[in-house]
């Protein structure tokens, strides 16, 4: 498989495709759950991986647990 320029995005452009900001992308990048790679110092981000990861189940948050008060 060849990976053209045109297919690696930087965070800003991963930022837009995604719709989260920034921080959010990165944090999801360092916690590993983004699929991501180190190119020259700078986290690059390949539109085929990021396509599989929005149609894998991993991707869809869980929903918030309820609040469950504490026993006293």
């Amino acid at each position: 498989m060849t990976i053209l320029a045109d297919d690696l995005l930087t965070g800003r452009e991963v930022s837009s495709y995604l719709r989260k900001s920034r921080s959010t992308v990165y944090r999801l990048t360092r916690q590993g759950l983004l699929p991501a790679k180190k190119v020259g110092g700078t986290w690059r981000y390949s539109r085929r991986s990021l396509d599989e990861w929005l149609r894998s189940p991993e991707s869809t948050p869980s929903p918030p647990r309820a609040l469950v008060p504490a026993e006293t």
